[in-house]
């Protein structure tokens, strides 16, 4: 007898199967891909998804050119509320960013993703606050990074970005993953955020990763997860191509465990890793460069991954990321770029996917 821990993309629709990957413990069928949008006008690439409830899920798709530009946070939002199998025709959002959270009281929390310098240690971000997660209203929130230095970036931003994760804990307070270059950094630092505050204000509660000694570009982009357990679990890029990097912390985030490298096997799945913690206990990575992939943690604490599952192969940013639409159900958005970095032009589209996946424990 076998038991379905993650079901299809949607179990009353029939999808046709692309690919059926034997892991030994687990089956994972790939399915088809649900086109999101596509265009050949103007870039579509990098998305991120809020999850509203189980069935609706908000897409911010990118569509700036990949540059330091605060005045150029173009994006578009589309929306699926029968868990991925529809969307609507997208429309333009002024804000952009992919740290987004609901939290506990229904409210839905936006950090902009680049952040205004205004001294050494202090940055101003935007914090967009909505009831339900499609309206924001939008305010000025500080960032206090002491003891740590800002350097003054590109058209007057700060060195370091909000990226990607936002936790509500047990006690109200909120958690957000940064990355960048402090002054003095000769590579890329992970840090965590802290707002007692509800996001108003932000001060650092510890550097996550720093070594200059790994090969690469440093640990960034950092995706973190809360464990079953009450641990942190966070997963970083290191280079492109190369395997990514992991810690996690036994105290809230207050200190962290020596770096472990994933092994070479796990070179494809290198930028943009995006944390799950699955209801069945199982954490579950999406990453990718080259293509796009899917790794599973079966006891759900990320020290031990099943081989790499290949979700897409193509041109691809491999900026992704995965939702869980109910007990079982897996959905995975990315994006495909068949003009690489540069605009798209006239029959060459870039487009945004989403594709059910089924795990099967036997």
């Amino acid at each position: 007898m076998t038991a379905t821990f993650l079901l299809s993309f949607v179990s009353a629709v029939a999808f046709s199967v692309s690919a059926v990957h034997d892991l030994g413990p687990v089956t994972v069928e790939v399915r088809e891909p649900v086109m999101v949008f596509k265009s050949d006008a103007h870039r579509v690439w990098f998305p991120s998804v809020l999850q509203l409830d189980t069935k609706t899920l908000v897409a911010n798709i990118g569509r700036a050119a990949d540059e330091i530009n605060p005045d150029a946070a173009e994006s578009l939002r589309a929306i699926s509320k029968d868990a991925g199998r529809t969307w609507t025709t997208p429309e333009p959002w002024t804000e952009s960013g992919n740290s987004w959270a609901r939290l506990k009281d229904g409210t839905c929390l936006w950090l902009s993703y680049l952040l205004t310098y205004r001294s050494e240690t202090e940055a101003a971000c935007r914090v967009g606050r909505s009831k339900n997660g499609l309206e924001y209203v939008w305010a000025d929130a500080t960032v206090d990074l002491a003891p740590l230095k800002f350097a003054k970036a590109e058209k007057g931003t700060a060195s370091l970005v909000f990226h990607q994760s936002i936790l509500e804990m047990d006690d109200g307070s909120l958690l957000a993953t940064m990355y960048g270059h402090a002054t003095g950094d000769t590579s890329y630092r992970s840090v965590l955020l802290k707002s007692t505050d509800g996001g108003r204000t932000w001060g650092l509660l510890s550097t996550i990763a720093y070594d200059p000694s790994i090969e690469g570009e440093g640990p960034c982009e950092p995706s973190l997860v809360r464990l079953a357990n009450g641990d942190l679990f966070c997963m970083m890029r290191v280079s492109s191509s190369r395997p990514m990097c992991f810690t996690h912390s036994t105290d809230g985030g207050l200190t962290w465990a020596p770096l472990t490298r994933m092994p070479e096997t796990h070179a494809n799945l290198s930028v943009d890793p995006d944390l799950i913690l699955l209801s069945e206990g199982v954490l579950a990575c999406a990453a990718g460069r080259p293509d796009c992939w899917l790794m599973l943690s079966l006891d759900g604490q990320g020290r031990e991954w099943t081989a790499p599952v290949k979700v897409y192969e193509g041109p691809t940013t491999a900026y992704s990321c995965i939702r869980e639409t109910a007990p079982g159900e897996l959905v995975y958005i990315h994006d495909v770029t068949p003009a690489g970095w540069e605009a798209p032009k006239a029959g060459v589209f870039h487009e945004i996917h989403c594709v059910p996946i089924t795990i099967t424990r036997h």
